[in-house]
């Protein structure tokens, strides 16, 4: 009996000894084996940092495919893809191989390997590499495969964008997502909340509701979009040395409405620095980077529906007949797409939505040429998408 159990231990051993140890198959795609990647930060207003693991049969390969994984992950995954349309996506196939075989050309700094371990036969190593999307970008509109800013914008119109900031850390955030924005493609005007403000703005957003002074420096820049910018930034003391973070809080509205268009919070990471500034400017980049697609895709879906005019009509003793014929001539301009915001005791206010009228100057010439009431109709003031007319009531006959 003692024989038998020691010829199956030995058989045992036998067959444990002769079974195949874990095989390494190498990675013959050319797409990553691993898709493990995060973003990290938005290092400028072209270049990003991802962090991403790769996976290999040894560790150089291990890094290529981390390389490949950190590629993947900023042209497909995130919450700001550049491929972000089904037709995108296909046409990117055609040049799939090819992007992929240049993934060194886009990046521009690798760090020291983080992170190592074994997963069976495979090594998996965890690096951060930062990202030239403004260069990879360039080569899919060349190649096709994505739009540019400008085909998009130039079929709708590019928005003027206010950016509003309160004290020195504000004006910091501000100026760098003004640098951002102007480097895609838009006008962009800087100011604080000091700004003289003209005495007829003042009145209409008064008269409307509307407390926050930026607003009526927005209607009185002419701009399309205000951007709110809100700072925070934070220290503590880690192993004795003091290190410092920022989060940078963006909110986009749409200046005639007062809609929120898109709003975002950009964080920088937590470092040792000299000056706070820098980790402003890190957020910053952040937040813009992630608020400008919004932006993009509310103003496009916006101006489908027509371009919103806020018009304001001054009389004298708050003369409804003048009103209601004003109303009616809006009312046919806009084809029915018009709402009464406000009115005063001699002021009238109006939210029009119209196509093929590119400024406000340009819709007071038609309201002045199709206006059949009590007349004739002047323009006070236009700036940007605000009109402010007058109609006298001593002209009545």
């Amino acid at each position: 009996m003692t024989n038998v159990i020691a010829y199956f231990i030995i058989l045992s051993l036998l067959f444990v000894s002769c079974a195949k140890k874990p095989e390494c198959v190498p990675n013959r795609s050319h797409l990553p084996l691993s898709k493990q990647a995060t973003f990290v930060e938005s290092s400028s207003t072209v270049e990003v940092v991802i962090k991403a693991t790769g996976k290999g049969c040894g560790v150089e390969s291990a890094v290529d495919d981390a390389k490949k994984a950190a590629l993947w992950y900023v042209l497909f995954a995130g919450d700001r893809p550049i491929l972000k349309t089904g037709e995108e996506r296909e046409e990117f196939e055609r040049v799939e191989k090819l992007i992929f075989s240049r993934v060194d050309d886009y990046i521009r700094w690798q760090s020291e390997i983080k992170g190592k371990r074994t997963e069976g036969a495979y090594t998996l190593v965890t690096l951060l590499f930062k990202i030239d999307v403004g260069l990879l970008k360039d080569d899919l509109r060349r190649r096709e495969v994505i739009k540019t800013t400008e085909e998009i914008l130039e079929e709708v119109g590019y928005p003027v964008i206010y950016v509003a900031y309160e004290d020195k850390e504000g004006k910091v955030a501000a100026t760098t997502i003004q640098e951002y924005l102007q480097d895609r493609g838009f006008e962009v005007y800087v100011k604080s909340g000091s700004e003289k403000i003209d005495r007829i703005i003042k009145d209409v957003t008064a008269l409307e509701g509307i407390a926050d002074p930026h607003f009526a420096l927005a209607l009185q820049a002419g701009s399309d979009i205000l951007v709110k910018v809100d700072v925070a930034t934070s220290s503590r003391k880690v192993a004795g040395v003091k290190v410092d973070k920022a989060s940078v809080t963006v909110e986009a509205y749409q200046t005639t409405t007062g809609k929120l268009l898109a709003s975002s919070t950009g964080y920088s990471p937590e470092r040792k620095v000299t000056d706070i500034n820098s980790v402003i400017q890190e957020a910053a980049q952040d937040a813009a980077d992630k608020i400008t697609f919004q932006i993009k895709k509310e103003w496009t879906r916006i101006l489908k529906k027509g371009r919103p005019f806020k018009i304001v009509l001054i009389t004298e003793n708050g003369n409804e007949a003048i009103d209601e014929s004003v109303y009616t001539t809006l009312k046919k301009i806009s084809r029915g797409r018009i709402r009464r915001t406000a009115s005063g005791k001699n002021v009238f206010t109006y939210l029009v939505y119209v196509k093929g009228i590119n400024n406000a100057f340009e819709l007071y010439k038609v309201i002045k040429e199709k206006y059949g009431g009590f007349g004739p109709v002047e323009k006070v003031m236009d700036t940007g998408y605000l009109l402010v007319l007058r109609v006298r009531s001593d002209d009545m006959s």
